[in-house]
């Protein structure tokens, strides 16, 4: 898609556009050539059969132009200087995009007048609403009793804390209610957003509006997605990582115990000293892990996730 100037001016009817127009043509500016076709096409007889659009070669103030009519009545031509600069597109093919856009447009407004179609629409519409409306007293039910099934969840791990002083239930319990409530939250949003792309799409002046809002967020998963497809080695390398660091502090965690009880005898590493150098090494090891982890990282390569944590010597108040 390209920028478009201050003077271009976009013929669109039934709620989808059918061309752009740049060029001065006859002494007529693009938005009155717009606004001479917009006349035409409102004159067209909205109760009659379906106007066949079609098109037709002519020169137009010297210059090679094509006419789009409907019914055998002109509505407007298309020039040279009307093609997208940026665009390989020949005037033939751009007339015959316009023509089809047209043809779905004038469809299009011929069926939002036909009651069969809009008894349907709204039929499926009222499905669709009492479908969002029982999502939504789901998500209600979520967020009432979810946060109540994370604490319950978490009452094994955090027993064994509470058993040693520290008793995490209620900071437990606040946190899942807390993640519950932005789950059900954000699973509302997606299904009112849903409910409205299906329900637009229904109506035939509304549908483009309603396959923009799909489209957009089938982009936006399709970015999603791919992002996370393609951090998964790196993911994958962390874990691994991980993993190896764990193993290795827990076989560490052995020997300094075993030298602590004087079962085993270490280098340089005493009874009494034991614990505390245990302690040192292992957070040695997970320091090398992170450090060796980090490039694996999603992101790492980019300054948004360490500048938060980095204060430039300049700005440091004496």
């Amino acid at each position: 898609m390209t920028a478009r100037q201050a003077d271009d001016a976009a013929l669109a009817w039934s709620n989808r556009e059918i061309v752009v127009l740049r060029a001065e043509v006859a002494g007529m500016t693009p938005r009155e050539r717009v606004a001479d076709a917009r006349e035409r096409l409102a004159g067209l007889d909205p109760d009659g059969p379906p106007a066949a659009v079609s098109t037709g070669a002519m020169a137009l103030d010297g210059q090679p132009a094509v006419v789009v009519a409907a019914g055998g009545a002109p509505l407007f031509a298309i020039v040279r200087a009307d093609l997208d600069p940026l665009a390989s597109l020949a005037l033939d093919a751009a007339a015959a995009r316009a023509a089809h856009r047209l043809e779905a447009a004038l469809d299009a407004a011929r069926l939002q007048r036909d009651p069969e179609v809009l008894l349907h629409a709204s039929a499926l519409s009222l499905a669709a609403t009492l479908g969002l409306a029982l999502a939504l007293w789901a998500m209600r039910r979520l967020r009432r009793h979810g946060g109540e099934l994370l604490a319950r969840a978490a009452r094994i791990p955090l027993g064994w804390l509470a058993r040693r002083g520290v008793d995490l239930h209620a900071a437990a319990a606040a946190a899942g209610r807390r993640a519950a409530g932005l789950a059900a939250l954000a699973l509302g949003l997606g299904a009112c957003y849903l409910w409205l792309a299906y329900v637009l799409r229904r109506f035939p002046l509304t549908a483009p509006w309603g396959d923009a809002l799909a489209a957009s967020l089938w982009r936006q998963l399709a970015r999603f997605a791919g992002g996370k497809v393609a951090a998964l080695p790196g993911l994958f390398s962390v874990g691994l990582i991980g993993v190896l660091a764990w193993l290795a502090t827990r076989a560490l965690r052995f020997l300094f115990r075993a030298a602590e009880e004087e079962r085993i005898t270490l280098p340089f590493v005493y009874a009494d000293t034991a614990r505390p150098t245990g302690w040192l090494v292992t957070a040695a090891v997970w320091l090398f892990a992170l450090a060796t982890a980090y490039p694996y990282i999603p992101g790492s390569e980019t300054p948004a996730l360490w500048r938060p944590w980095v204060r430039p010597a300049w700005s440091t108040r004496r």
